[in-house]
């Protein structure tokens, strides 16, 4: 339990996020749901990127630090494989130039994966359907590299007005179509390319005191980042399970391991969110054994309410997890 001092101490050090020291300046760009547009818009405000003569885009953040809280691939909008590979040019710009840019993996963007990964229930694809077309048309990007050459996906539009009558039927076509598709992509440039750079989406990132994952927070993430005692260990170790994952299934042909399910599961399903920043809850969490906190890790916790909110952010002060309010 902790003492009166210790209490003190942890106020004393508590901090509103704008008071948080940094060692450069860090951003965050919220949803971008696949739309190209939305993308510019941001970048271009905060002054961190710029198009060429030739239309290519360029860092222009210097040492600065950015991060995309995901929800770009499989989303609404068709281009966010386009945008992926941006993003990803960027990132190595600015690491050329002492910056640094994540692109970190929201529920979309695992959409995006385990529509090529999972298998789906015949009787279940009505309504699998359903919900693509309403929320993830985004995956429809795939049907470029189908390699019949003659495939009728490759002239289809879910955004078209006549496809929604035959949604079912298109989704089941692309569906079946999904093991050509990958196989095709791992041999084509173009594909293996956004196959690549999908490997180095990350489901967290620390930049100082700050750590950013694609929702807010809730008690199970909290449990599992802060199980080992060294949150930026931890996080580090959950990014590289999650990308190996990626590499050995989608440019491997492997399986994806019971590790990355739960990692998957954990961090990305929007099915277990809350709103999450009673500090409170913070304070008893970050003041429990290790080894407690290691069990309950093991064991499973419980899924969390619902309904997701883009742009968790936790500051740790010195071992101690303070909430902040990413929204505002």
């Amino acid at each position: 339990v902790p003492q009166p001092e210790q209490e003190s101490s942890l106020e004393s050090k508590r901090k509103t996020w704008w008071e948080v020291e940094r060692k450069t300046e860090v951003m965050a760009i919220e949803d971008l749901d696949g739309d190209m547009q939305t993308f510019e818009k941001h970048v271009t405000r905060l002054g961190v990127a710029r198009k060429d003569a030739k239309g290519r885009w360029e860092w222009t953040g210097g040492n600065k630090k950015l991060v995309f809280l995901g929800d770009i691939l499989g989303d609404r909008q068709m281009d966010g494989i386009q945008i992926t590979n941006t993003i990803f040019d960027l990132a190595d710009q600015a690491d050329k130039q002492g910056g640094q840019v994540d692109f970190l993996c929201g529920n979309h963007d695992m959409d995006f994966v385990n529509f090529l990964y999972h298998d789906v229930d015949p009787d279940q694809m009505g309504e699998y359907a359903d919900y693509l077309s309403r929320q993830s048309s985004g995956i429809w990007e795939l049907a470029q590299f189908d390699p019949d050459q003659n495939s009728r996906l490759k002239r289809t539009n879910p955004k078209d007005k006549g496809f929604e009558k035959h949604k079912t039927e298109r989704w089941s076509e692309l569906y079946g179509r999904r093991n050509a598709i990958l196989e095709n992509m791992r041999k084509d440039g173009r594909g293996r390319k956004i196959l690549e750079n999908i490997c180095r989406l990350k489901i967290a990132s620390i930049h100082d005191d700050t750590l950013f994952c694609h929702t807010d927070p809730t008690m199970r993430m909290i449990k599992d980042i802060s199980s080992s005692g060294d949150i930026s260990s931890q996080v580090s170790d959950i990014n590289m399970i999650f990308q190996d994952g990626l590499r050995n299934f989608l440019l491997e042909g492997g399986e994806l391991s019971k590790e990355f399910g739960t990692i998957s599961e954990t961090y990305t399903n929007a099915n277990n969110r809350e709103y999450f920043t009673d500090q409170k809850s913070f304070e008893d969490v970050a003041q429990e054994p290790g080894p407690q906190r290691d069990r309950e890790r093991q064991s499973g916790a419980d899924d969390f309410g619902a309904g997701a909110q883009a742009g968790g952010v936790l500051v740790d002060l010195h071992d101690d997890l303070v909430a902040v309010d990413a929204h505002h």
